[in-house]
């Protein structure tokens, strides 16, 4: 689950996702996504953005694969701390997969979906 991070300023950060989200013991037993990265990182990332003043992201997950549920229940806990902080946490999606799940679960009810970053962006 490779991660960048930019920092656009004005409060707001894009964070990209890529690979498989699955933060449950799931296939590989630990805490370790698909690839083998440690998935804190991305909690840790959100996290931080959080803690400096960063409470406006765009999580891009157009290049994901999968999420699984404790990878959702992660994204619903960032996105209520970032609201705690004035902010809001909107998700880029594509069409396939990801949005499918997304959307059977509901989530579109709970979080701004867009296509691409830009239009994420020009939300906030």
């Amino acid at each position: 689950m490779p991660i960048e991070v930019r920092n656009l300023g004005r409060g707001i950060a894009v964070v990209s996702v890529s690979g498989d989200v699955a933060l449950g013991g799931g296939r590989l037993g630990r805490s370790l996504d698909l690839r083998g990265r440690s998935l804190e990182d991305l909690g840790q990332s959100l996290g931080r953005l959080l803690q400096d003043g960063d409470s406006r992201i765009v999580l891009d997950l157009s290049g994901a694969r999968f999420i699984d549920s404790a990878g959702f229940g992660a994204l619903v806990s960032y996105k209520k701390r970032a609201l705690e902080r004035g902010g809001d946490v909107c998700l880029v999606v594509g069409e396939g997969r990801v949005r499918d799940l997304i959307e059977m679960i509901r989530l579109d009810r709970v979080f701004d979906l867009h296509d691409d970053v830009a239009a994420a962006v020009d939300r906030f």
